[in-house]
């Protein structure tokens, strides 16, 4: 059996999720074939069906994931962690771990390196002073930093657009996560080569930069203290014709 004909028995229900979801005129979707293949999408890199539909935009062609969401990715993965060692409107770093368990916390036994605001001193000067590799949990490793400027995205042409110009710190942000997750974390969409919409072109407002705080609550996944009743879609009956999209 190839990776084809899994998703063949389910193309069906699929369409009818599709169009169910897409009738709520929610996500912006132009046909039934953007949400399935936006769902088919999402399910390599692990998501549901709600999350790749609001997670996952299509600019130029193509699909993007939110920047936001590549970083709720990686701070749920077992296997990557991040630490922003700075966050200003000239510039961010962005420090990458790897371990295990490490969607239960942060890779540091205690709080980990200090944000700086120094803008002065050179990139790999400042992360040999946090010394990143020490105060690691057990079986965490650092691997390596990467940082974002203003000079780089002045040399790509980046500086002239609207998002750079009224949302620099977080636009730079971004661009030193997405640019060390292609290079840290390549996996973390099972492969498949993914660029932010900002990347792609688009000049929707940027999510913030996370604080700290809820970054390492988000990492954290606590039991719910009462059971979770899941109320299942029978999706083996007939749809009612759809009419019309709401989109």
């Amino acid at each position: 059996m190839n990776e084809l004909s899994k998703y063949e028995p389910n193309l069906e229900a699929l369409a009818r999720l599709a169009d169910t979801i897409g009738g709520t005129g929610w996500f912006g979707l132009k046909s039934q074939a953007e949400g399935i293949c936006k769902i088919l999408w999402g399910r390599e890199a692990g998501l549901g069906p709600i999350a790749s539909l609001r997670g996952i935009d299509v600019i130029q062609g193509a699909p993007a994931p939110s920047a936001s969401l590549i970083n709720s990715l990686i701070c749920a993965h077992d296997h990557y962690a991040i630490h922003v060692l700075q966050s200003t409107d000239t510039r961010a770093i962005i420090l990458w771990f790897k371990g295990r368990r490490l969607s239960e916390a942060s890779p540091y036994e205690a709080e980990g390196p200090e944000r700086t605001e120094d803008d002065q001193t050179p990139v790999s000067e400042l992360v040999r002073q946090a010394k990143p590799g020490e105060g690691l949990k057990p079986g965490v490793n650092y691997v390596g930093w990467e940082a974002y400027d203003v000079g780089r995205a002045e040399r790509a042409g980046f500086l002239g657009k609207q998002n750079y110009r009224k949302h620099l710190q977080e636009m730079l942000f971004w661009r030193a996560l997405t640019a060390g997750e292609r290079l840290y974390a390549p996996n973390l969409f099972n492969g498949i080569k993914a660029y932010t919409p900002c990347e792609l072109g688009d000049e929707s407002p940027p999510d913030p930069v996370p604080d700290p705080v809820q970054v390492k609550h988000v990492r954290g996944r606590p039991a719910p203290s009462e059971p979770i009743t899941v109320i299942e879609a029978d999706l083996d009956q007939p749809s009612s014709p759809r009419k019309e999209w709401l989109f």
